[in-house]
């Protein structure tokens, strides 16, 4: 997959490097554009000479994109400096690219599915995520979970090493969640339960509802397996929080409790999140866009959607991701 001779030092332009990453990665340029969402048409400006009058400059954001989409280190696109691939991520991809294999090993073309189409009906998750997995591994901390949820489903011996590759990458957040020394886990014969602190201060669904501090109105009872193995949040990191309003019905319901992921506080993959906008609260899908714009959906059609770009985001505030919510019928 990588090209024999990476062109290396600080010399070498811009163009050359995303040209290389590109290549490395065995994507063409459309589906490069594709990936970072910027796009069928933009990728081969980004490789032309830089005195050419058709070259564009991918901006910070669009170059952290292709270093995720490539698997090649952000730092080496932007300057050349040190070693193209991160040993951890480039082995990473590497065992689910063994993976991939492993499952399809032994099969015969036109009558059995291929490895990736193995993973896709055992895990649910989709042949496009499998193959950017297998070139560059999880992009982000979500997609990490994700991944480490399809590992425990496939119980293959080719998989053994990943959990512990993820944990590498992505610190503690990857880790099993029921930490046992925290004082909100509670010890029982069969399980540990853990108290989710459930916020006095209401989200609106809706267009918007102000609040001042928030203090702990009661407690949401939730069985350790739950939260590891359906919401994957730490414990010390979930917080509930009512919902008030009807933006983003049928999903969410008013007065339903929903279940924050408080470390999410920037944009990771497309969700619902809790975000703070003018020091109201709301609940609202986030969708991110070309050029580091975020669109800012309700499920309700009846409310209009809106966008966040990078000039006009004062004021805007991701305060967390929903995992989970729990209502009445």
């Amino acid at each position: 997959m990588q090209p024999e001779n990476a062109p290396m030092g600080t010399q070498v332009k811009l163009p050359e490097r995303i040209r290389w990453a590109r290549k490395a990665a065995g994507l063409t340029q459309k589906e490069l554009g594709i990936e970072v969402g910027a796009g069928t048409g933009m990728a081969p400006k980004w490789e032309l000479e830089e005195n050419n009058t058709s070259y564009r400059c991918p901006n910070p954001e669009t170059l952290e994109a292709i270093s995720l989409a490539t698997g090649i280190r952000l730092e080496w696109i932007k300057t050349g400096k040190g070693e193209p691939y991160d040993p951890k991520r480039r082995e990473l991809a590497q065992r689910i690219h063994a993976l991939i294999l492993e499952q399809g090993s032994g099969q015969t073309a036109g009558f059995q599915r291929s490895g990736i189409e193995r993973l896709v009906r055992s895990t649910g998750v989709e042949e496009s995520v499998w193959r950017r997995w297998e070139r560059a591994g999880p992009r982000n901390l979500q997609e990490a979970m994700i991944l480490e949820d399809a590992i425990g489903k496939i119980k293959n011996p080719a998989s053994n090493a990943i959990p512990t590759l993820l944990r590498t990458l992505h610190g503690e957040a990857i880790a099993p969640v029921a930490d046992l020394n925290s004082p909100r886990v509670i010890r029982t014969p069969r399980d540990q339960w853990v108290d989710v602190p459930l916020l006095t201060t209401w989200a609106a669904a809706g267009l918007g509802y102000e609040n001042g501090q928030a203090e702990t109105e009661t407690e949401i009872r939730l069985s350790a397996s739950h939260i590891r193995s359906v919401l994957r949040v730490p414990p010390q990191a979930l917080y509930a929080i009512h919902v008030e309003g009807d933006s983003m019905t049928p999903i969410l319901q008013p007065g339903d409790a929903i279940f924050i992921d408080t470390r999410a506080k920037q944009m990771g993959a497309d969700g619902i999140y809790l975000i703070r906008q003018d020091e109201a609260l709301m609940v609202k899908q986030l969708q991110r866009l070309p050029g580091g714009n975020i669109q800012v959906v309700s499920r309700n059609p009846a409310y209009a959607a809106y966008t966040i770009t990078p000039d006009n985001h004062h004021g805007f505030e991701i305060v967390g991701r929903v995992v989970g919510k729990c209502g009445r019928l």
